[in-house]
């Protein structure tokens, strides 16, 4: 018998046996065993047929260990398409949640600050349009479980010693949640509301990688690299807040530096374990708009449009966080590459100020003077303390990847 060592053996001296061979000899033996009448000589002919079958599958196996072994003659790009069964806990919501309650908007609320702001509009004929001075709670979402599709280019140098990395993501889910107004001031809405809120995230990042070869077959190096991500909200229907029936969009962009490692070893010749670490910070800008149709003094209805000022200091972003992307690969041929593994993502950010132009349409002519001087500033002394508290967005999911590689 030939043994899988002895194989590897003669593929690296190109002598591995034709397996083709191999095989037309075992049946060969599989035939003269069956017209064969000696008992003991029909056993040994079948089991000389097992084992030349059992060495066309290591010569084979030999083969292919050697296709895979042989150098590249120069550096090669790995096109990589993942299916990635995603989680995603936006940082939107958690906004949302500290906005909703939070402890300056319960002192503005039982120092009677928001009631005397009321009483002086009504006093003067206008709208009050005070914003986000009810106690709003919110329920955990549900269907924020969904597949994304990540996109991945790498370049790895002839050497093994460089590379680089290009990846990108876009997601997109619905998810759907319930609130509950505590403190109910819009006497034309419910206390209780359903949203279906659209959410966004686009993340992509580059990145240079150094490798180090070790004695274990590994390669192990830093990596530096450049992130973006951009998340978007946008909602239809009764807006949390006092904005009435309309809309509201947000969006928290950011740009900066990461750094990490990364680590890859050879299993066997077609195996390939992985781990990927990146540790970043964002900074960017963030816009929340709302435009809304209130119903004001006589029942009268009007339109409330909030907009960002585009004002970088006065809505700047900032985020840290980190990536873990953990795997096993398996080399088909030396061009077609399958994976499977896990990638985590979390960060925290918050928002250092909050500004916006305020607008009413079709409201009385003191409507919009009121909502900038007075209503504005009670709203952004409370929504501040929301914006400026700490929020967790957690991304995460098992993933198969199949690549090309050129």
């Amino acid at each position: 018998m030939i043994s899988f060592s002895s194989l590897r053996a003669q593929g690296s001296a190109d002598k591995i046996p034709d397996p083709d061979a191999l095989e037309r000899e075992a049946d060969d033996l599989e035939y003269k065993a069956g017209r064969s009448q000696n008992q003991d000589e029909r056993r040994k002919l079948a089991q000389a047929a097992v084992d030349k079958r059992r060495q066309a599958v290591e010569a084979r196996n030999a083969i292919q260990d050697r296709e895979l072994s042989k150098p590249y003659t120069a550096g090669v790009f790995e096109l990589q398409s993942i299916a990635m069964q995603s989680t995603w806990a936006s940082e939107t919501l958690a906004r949302d949640r500290n906005i909703g309650a939070n402890t300056t908007s319960a002192l503005l609320s039982y120092s009677g600050l928001y009631q005397t702001a009321a009483n002086s509009a009504n006093s003067l004929g206008v709208n009050p349009n005070l914003l986000n001075n009810n106690f709003t709670a919110y329920s955990n979402p549900q269907g924020n479980s969904r597949t994304a599709y990540p996109v991945r280019l790498s370049y790895l140098s002839k050497n093994k010693n460089f590379g680089m990395e290009l990846s990108y993501l876009d997601f997109r889910t619905k998810p759907s949640y319930t609130t509950f107004d505590g403190v109910h001031s819009s006497s034309n809405l419910s206390a209780i509301q359903f949203h279906s809120p659209e959410y966004k995230r686009v993340d992509y990042s580059f990145n240079l990688a150094w490798y180090f070869p070790t004695g274990t077959g590994a390669r192990i190096g830093p990596s530096l690299g450049v992130r973006n991500i951009d998340i978007y909200s946008k909602e239809y229907g009764n807006i949390p807040g006092n904005y009435g029936f309309g809309s509201m969009s947000e969006k928290a962009g950011g740009i900066g530096p990461q750094a990490g490692f990364r680590i890859f070893k050879n299993l066997t010749a077609n195996l390939l374990a992985h781990l990927r670490f990146d540790y970043f910070r964002t900074l960017g800008h963030y816009d929340r708009t709302s435009a809304g149709t209130i119903l004001g003094l006589g029942g009268n209805p009007y339109l409330l449009n909030t907009g960002s000022t585009n004002t970088v200091k006065d809505n700047l972003l900032s985020r840290v966080g980190y990536e873990v992307d953990v795997g096993i690969s398996l080399l088909r041929t030396r061009w077609l590459k399958f994976t499977v593994g896990f990638q985590y993502t979390e960060m925290v950010s918050r928002v250092s100020g909050y500004n916006y132009n305020a607008s009413v349409f079709g409201g009385t002519p003191g409507d919009t003077l009121y909502l900038n001087q007075v209503s504005k500033t009670l709203d952004q002394t409370s929504t501040n303390t929301g914006l400026q508290k700490d929020v967790h967005d957690k991304f995460y999911g098992f993933y198969l990847g199949a690549s090309l590689i050129l």
